[in-house]
């Protein structure tokens, strides 16, 4: 990561906004819960951003990484942790991963890494660290709400998301540059559209939750079309 990038993760994962700015943040230093869930992309020029809605609750491994730490120390934490989800991702149960490799399946599949659209069976059988080395040269992710929320499932009101958009959001996308944004569900999408983004909006439904067997080739090879279409030199 450049001293760029890296100057700006580390103030997004120190952010000291609490209770008072933003209602819905879930933030707690000492117990390891703290703004995180994103990467710039490995050659620093993202074809798409991977933009979700805030990151979920933090496995309790993953808050060992974050615990008392502050400044540069966490953002080396998250790319330690980082390093340890890859390394588990084919043999974990764990279904908090299950957003993560339907995700990547998803990116696989738009970015002509894989011969055809795996089932999550497939990708979950051919999986190998080099896989998310190949969709990092290509690919950032971030969240729009930095912080977890106490209740997984929260609904996360415009301002909220205004506060982020203000305060890190807009610089991280002048900082990416992406040429596409893969707005992961209804919530993100809505929030982005209402801005007026330079960079085209593609919305999928969020990986944590499946589409229809029967209608998921169609609606991803339609989605595949709209990305190639930007992408396009």
């Amino acid at each position: 990561m450049n001293r760029q990038f890296r100057s700006f993760y580390i103030s997004v994962m120190n952010c000291a906004y609490g209770k008072n700015e933003c209602p819905h943040a879930w933030k707690d230093f000492s117990a390891g819960v703290v703004p995180r869930a994103f990467s710039p992309c490995k050659s620093n020029t993202a074809k798409i951003l991977v933009v979700a809605k805030n990151p979920g609750h933090p496995l309790q491994e993953e808050t060992i990484y974050y615990k008392g730490k502050k400044g540069d120390d966490l953002l080396k934490a998250q790319e330690g942790w980082d390093n340890e989800r890859c390394k588990t991702i084919k043999t974990t149960k764990d279904k908090s991963f299950k957003y993560h490799k339907n995700l990547r399946r998803y990116l696989r599949y738009f970015l002509d890494l894989s011969k055809k659209l795996e089932t999550y069976e497939e990708y979950q059988n051919n999986y190998v660290q080099g896989y998310e080395n190949e969709i990092s040269k290509q690919v950032a992710f971030t969240n729009l709400f930095k912080c977890s929320t106490e209740y997984e499932q929260e609904r996360i009101n415009d301002a909220s998301f205004s506060i982020c958009y203000r305060k890190y959001f807009s610089e991280e996308i002048k900082l990416i540059n992406p040429k596409s944004i893969l707005a992961l569900g209804n919530e993100v999408a809505k929030f982005l559209e209402k801005q007026q983004l330079a960079v085209p909006v593609v919305t999928i439904k969020h990986p944590s939750y499946f589409y229809r067997r029967a209608d998921e080739y169609d609606i991803l090879r339609k989605k595949k079309a709209e990305l190639t279409n930007i992408l396009k030199p």
